[in-house]
C-alpha cells in the first residue's frame, strides 16, 4: 500500500467533515427537531464559527503550515467542548442554566479582561475619535464593555464562572457526568492536543524549541515528521467534527448510527493516516538508536 500524500490527506479530511455536516443538516435542522429554538440558535452560531476555523486549519495544513494549524486546533476544541456541554444537560433546568451562563454571564466575565486595554487605547494616540466624531471601532466596543462589564463585587463570581467554562474543566465534567457520552471516547486525544497547542499559542520555550528542533533535522526526517503532524491534525479535526455532530444527534433523539456509513466510506482515509503515524514512530525509533550509537 502506497503512503498517502498530503494532498490525499487534506482531501479526505475535507470530504469526511462535509459528509458528517450533511448528516447534521439532514437530521438536526429539520422542522421536526426537538431541540429548543433558543438552544439550537446558540449551537448553530457556535458550529458556524467552529466550521470556519476548521476550514482555516485545513488550508494551513494544506500549505504545510502545521505549527500554526495546531494553534487553530485549540480553538476548534474549545468550541467543540462547549457545544457538547451545552447539549448534554440531563434536565431542562440544567440546560437553561448552561445556556444562560454561556450567552449572558460568560460574555460579561470576559468583558472584564478587555476593559483596561480598551480604556488605554482611547487615551492613546491610536484613538481616532474627536469631540465631533466617534472612533468607528473603539467607541462601539467601549459602549459594549461599559454595558456588560462585571459590577463591583462580582469579580469572584465571574472568575469562578470562567474557571467552570475552562476547556479542561468542561472535558472532565463531560467524562464524569455520562460514561456513554461520545466526548469520553476521544477526551484523552483532545486534552493532549489542546495542551500541546497551548505551548504554541503562548510561545513557550517548549513550544518554540519543538519548532526549531524539527527545522534543524535532516530533510527526510523533517518531511516524515511534518506529514505525521499533518495527519494527526486532520484526524483530530475529523474526530472533533464527529463528536459535535454525534452529540447533536443524541440531543435531537436521532440515531447516532447514521454516522456509521460515513466512517465506513472513509475507512481507507483513517487507515492511511494511521499508517503515516506508524511510519513516523518507526523513523523516530531508528533516529534514537542512531543517536545512541554516535554517543
Amino acid at each position: 500500500m502506497n503512503m498517502m500524500s498530503l494532498r490525499q490527506l487534506v482531501d479526505g479530511a475535507r470530504a469526511f467533515i462535509k459528509d458528517c455536516t450533511d448528516v447534521y443538516c439532514g437530521h438536526v435542522l429539520s422542522d421536526e427537531t426537538i431541540i429548543p429554538e433558543r438552544l439550537l440558535t446558540c449551537i448553530e452560531q457556535l458550529m458556524f464559527s467552529i466550521n470556519m476555523t476548521t476550514d482555516s486549519l485545513l488550508l494551513l495544513t494544506e500549505q504545510k503550515q502545521v505549527w500554526d494549524a495546531t494553534i487553530l486546533l485549540r480553538s476548534v476544541l474549545d468550541g467543540s467542548v462547549r457545544v457538547c456541554y451545552l447539549l448534554s444537560a440531563k434536565t431542562r433546568q440544567d440546560e437553561d442554566m448552561r445556556l444562560h451562563e454561556f450567552c449572558k454571564l460568560l460574555p460579561r466575565a470576559e468583558m472584564g479582561g478587555i476593559e483596561q486595554p480598551v480604556s488605554g487605547m482611547i487615551k492613546s494616540p491610536f484613538y481616532k475619535g474627536t469631540d465631533a466624531d466617534q472612533d468607528p471601532v473603539l467607541d462601539p466596543i467601549k459602549a459594549i464593555v461599559d454595558q456588560m462589564k462585571p459590577q463591583d463585587g462580582e469579580g469572584k463570581q465571574m472568575r469562578e464562572l470562567k474557571k467552570r467554562w475552562d476547556f479542561f474543566h468542561l472535558s472532565k465534567k463531560l467524562c464524569k457526568d455520562d460514561e456513554n457520552l461520545t466526548w469520553k471516547d476521544f477526551a484523552p486525544l483532545f486534552e493532549y492536543r489542546y495542551a500541546m497547542s497551548n505551548q504554541l499559542v503562548h510561545k513557550t520555550d517548549t513550544g518554540c524549541g519543538q519548532i526549531l528542533e524539527r527545522c534543524r533535522r535532516n530533510p527526510l526526517y523533517r518531511s516524515i515528521s511534518d506529514l505525521a503532524h499533518s495527519s494527526t491534525l486532520l484526524v483530530s479535526a475529523c474526530f472533533s467534527t464527529y463528536v459535535r455532530i454525534a452529540t447533536l444527534l443524541k440531543r435531537a433523539n436521532a440515531d447516532v448510527k447514521v454516522l456509521g456509513p460515513v466512517f465506513l466510506k472513509y475507512e481507507d482515509f483513517f487507515n492511511g493516516a494511521q499508517e503515516i503515524e506508524d511510519d513516523f514512530v518507526l523513523e523516530y525509533q531508528k533516529d534514537q538508536e542512531q543517536n545512541k550509537a554516535t554517543k
